[in-house]
Formats: C-alpha cells, structure tokens, sequence
C-alpha cells in the first residue's frame, strides 16, 4: 500500500493506491475522513502494477508526497534511521549529523537537490570546517548517494546524533526558494524557439542555481521519470499557491526546463475567465508555443483572447485552438496582439472576421457559424502565408444554409491565399461540393493545390477527371466518388 498526502491552503488531503491482484483500490478525500474510493479492473496482474505505478506518477506529479509505502524493501538501517525522522522535524533539505567518540570526529551529510554536502572535521570545530559539494545527476541520486554514504559511517561506527543540528558549521547556500528570470532570455526564446536560445537559458538556470536547473538536468540525462518526480516538488514555484487545482485544468502537456511548451487547458464552470487569467500569468506559462482552451461560454471568445494577449506568452503563441461549450464565437480584432500565430483551430460554431494578426498563419481549421462570417475573412491579401484550410461546414448545412462558391472566391482566385496548397471541406452536402468542385476545376487554385477533400473516400488517380489528376490526395463523399472519372 502506498500513501500519499497534499497540503493545500490549510487542507489536508490524502491518496492511498492497494494492489490486489489484477485490481487497484484507489481511496482519496480530505485527511481524517472516510473519504471516496473505488475498484480499477485490470486483466491481469501485470497490467494492474503498471496501473499502480501510472496512478503514482501522477500523485507525484501533483506535488503529493509519499508518507507509507509498504512495498518498500526493509533493512534495520533504513528502519532505525526512519524511526529518528518520523520522531523529529524534517527540513526540507534534513541535515544528517553523526559522531565517532573514540576518533573524536564528526560527519553530517546533506542531499540539497541534485548536490551532495558534506563535511567533516574534529568535534568541537564543526563551525571552521570545510564544506564539499558533489554534483549528482538528479535529486534522487543524491539521496541514494547519502543513504551509502550513512550505510558506511554506521558501518565504521559513528553513531548517528541529530537531525538538522543547531551547532554553528559552514555556511552552506540554500536553493533560492523563488524561480529566478532573465526577460531577456525568456524574449528571445519567444521571438525564436530554437535549440539555441533554449541552450542560453539553460545555462543561465544553471549558472543561477535555479530550483529548475534540477530538471535541465535529468532532462538532457533522458531521466524523464526523475523530472516528472521533481516538478511535482516543485509543482506550487511552477504553477502557484492553487497548484494542486490548476494542474486538474491541464492535460497533454509538454514541458522543458520547467516550462510548459504546450497544454490543453479545460476551464472551469464557474469564473472560466478569472481561471484562464490566472494560468496564463503563471512563471510556467510564460514560454507556451501551443495552447488548447475549452469549456468556455461562445460570447466571451474575445474576452478569453484579450486575457491571453495580456500575458507574456502572447509574444511566443504559434498554435490556439479554441472551443465554446456552448454558444458561437465571434472573433473581430481580438487576435491582432498574436503576431505569431501559425496554426488557428476553432472546434465550435466561429465566425473569424480578418484581422492583422493573421498575416503569419500557415493553418486555419474552421467551423463557420454564418456565410458572413467567411465572405469577411477571406478578403484580398489577408492570409499571405496560409497553406492548408478545413472548413467544417455542418452548422450551415444544419440551418440550411449551405456552403456556395461566393464565400470562398479569396481562397478560390488565389487573392487570399496565394500559398494555398491544403483544402478540406467536411460536412457539406452533395449539391454543395458537386458546385465547388466546378468552381475549383476553373480557377487558379486548382493548379496550386495538392490534396483536395471533402471527406468520405480516397479517389485513387485512374478514377478522378483529368483535371484533378495531379493531386496527391482527393476524397469525395460516397454518393460522388463512385462517379469521378470523366
């Protein structure tokens, strides 16, 4: 059995994981309660071990910490040891201090993040005694490195005295308890993402002392378990005083150096946008690349964009995808602050009226919510850099209102668009795609594009009309591509 806990503005919560056979007993609520539980059904032992393991390495992630683990292997060491720190307070950096009476000399250890302290000397001169510091791979390796260092000590036979001693010794200079910043690195890494600049703030974490240069670390040691384990201590500095809750609204996340590189976020019911605020003004966020926002009502699209423009990331943001719960958007000037937007997805009802920030985009994915919508975006010039379009039509067609050649005549006669080479149409019907397909056939687009769909089936080349026949890719609904060649 394993036994978490987490303590989160005066609340105490625990969270205990029971193998048993192919099944996982998961219990969790708030400490000195029955809390809730529940069964996971595995089909056999070993996928039920993964399962448990899975379930750790998240608790871990949150920032809980492990207080009873019975599968742990057991030595009357590491017991005698154990029973000394749960009957004293511990740092949370513990100073370990030992002394041998016959030699008249003393020894304390200490694992301080991925360092290992130390140092040693005669009794009564601890104060003037020499400091030495050993660099370790991870943090978890400086543990492993002081629990030999303690097995041989006891082994020489010192006696173990304190934990965390109150006599003077050499100053040792603690962790910064704070995330430090350099604006300036942090810019360029906005501006250009590349492995350079990325390389020039990691050094100067690590030149800092930075709680994350831990995580540059294990990263570049390809120790990727060791750095999910670290940012989960040092989950409240990366996301903030709420961290337990705000790491519930994230999902597929992507991370360097302690910075998120890109995420789904799922907004809460209540105050979406005070929750969105408050994530994107986290130290954490300030480097996204890629960000995915939903669960939010369809009429506050611009506020939840003028919120994102408002924080550091809007400078570095290559990639948003936006989806309303309920309601349509509305998106006028709001995205002009976004200059960098590469790729632009709305998976709910959008109109998209131009605007400047979208002379960058390479990628557009949307469903339009009315005809107006559309003739607006795709105005002369607008979308210089756009290579690949999917237009969803199925709210249209739903309020028979379907998709007609006038709204795509930017993206048609190239003035839009001149780099178009992707095009997708889904969800319309027949009628529509049969009078698209004539429009396409006789405009200047069709000699740029390279895939060409409108969903349903893949029209192999001795099956298209000889105009289509240079595509790499076309797809037509199935009452259509039975009747595609000429």
């Amino acid at each position: 059995m394993a036994l978490y806990e987490f303590d989160e503005e005066g609340e105490s919560r625990f969270y205990r994981l029971e193998l048993d056979g192919p099944r996982v007993k998961v219990s969790w609520g708030l400490v000195g309660t029955s809390g809730a539980s529940r069964v996971i059904e595995c089909g056999s032992e070993a996928e039920a071990r993964a399962e448990y393991q899975r379930l750790e390495l998240k608790r871990r992630e949150a920032g809980y910490r492990l207080v009873h683990n019975e599968r742990a292997p057991h030595d009357r060491d590491a017991d005698r040891r154990g029973a000394v720190g749960l009957a004293l307070p511990l740092s949370p950096n513990p100073r370990l201090s030992f002394r041998h009476t016959r030699r008249n000399a003393f020894v304390w250890l200490e694992a301080n993040g991925s360092h290992l302290l130390m140092a040693e000397g005669t009794i009564g001169q601890e104060a003037s005694a020499s400091l030495q510091k050993e660099h370790c791979s991870s943090a978890a390796d400086a543990l492993k490195k002081r629990d030999r260092k303690v097995a041989i000590l006891l082994a020489q036979g010192y006696q173990f005295t304190e934990i965390d001693a109150t006599r003077p010794g050499p100053r040792v200079q603690r962790r910064p308890v704070a995330l430090q910043q350099n604006s300036a690195l942090e810019a360029a890494v906005r501006a250009s993402p590349d492995e350079a600049n990325w390389l020039a703030l990691e050094e100067w974490l690590i030149a800092q002392d930075d709680p994350r240069a831990e995580l540059v670390h294990q990263e570049r040691a390809g120790d990727l378990r060791a750095a999910a384990l670290t940012r989960g201590r040092l989950l409240k500095l990366l996301l903030g005083p709420k961290a337990e809750r705000v790491s519930l609204l994230l999902a597929e996340t992507s991370w360097r150096a302690g910075f998120l590189r890109g995420c789904r976020v799922t907004l809460p019911e209540q105050r979406a946008l005070d929750a969105l605020a408050e994530l994107v003004h986290l130290p954490a966020a300030s480097l996204l690349e890629a960000l995915d926002v939903c669960e939010f009502c369809g009429d506050e699209a611009g506020r939840a964009i003028e919120t994102l423009c408002a924080a550091p990331l809007a400078g570095g943001l290559r990639s948003l995808a936006l989806g309303a719960s309920y309601g349509s958007m509305s998106i006028r000037g709001e995205l002009d602050s976004l200059s960098r937007l590469s790729r632009l997805k709305f998976y709910s009802p959008t109109d998209l009226f131009h605007a400047q920030g979208l002379e960058q985009l390479e990628s557009l994915w949307l469903m339009p919510a009315t005809r107006e919508g559309l003739r607006a975006l795709f105005v002369p010039a607008s979308l210089g850099a756009l290579r690949h379009v999917l237009l969803d039509a199925r709210k249209l067609d739903a309020a028979g209102d379907p998709l007609q050649e006038q709204e795509l005549a930017g993206l048609l006669h190239g003035s839009a668009a001149p780099r178009l080479e992707k095009l997708e149409v889904l969800w319309a019907g027949d009628e529509a795609v049969r009078s698209l397909l004539a429009a396409i056939e006789s405009t200047p687009l069709l000699r740029r594009l390279r895939a060409l769909s409108f969903g349903g089936e893949l029209v192999p080349p001795d099956r298209r009309p000889l105009a289509f026949s240079h595509l790499e890719t076309l797809r037509l609904p199935p009452g259509l591509s039975g009747g595609a060649a000429p």
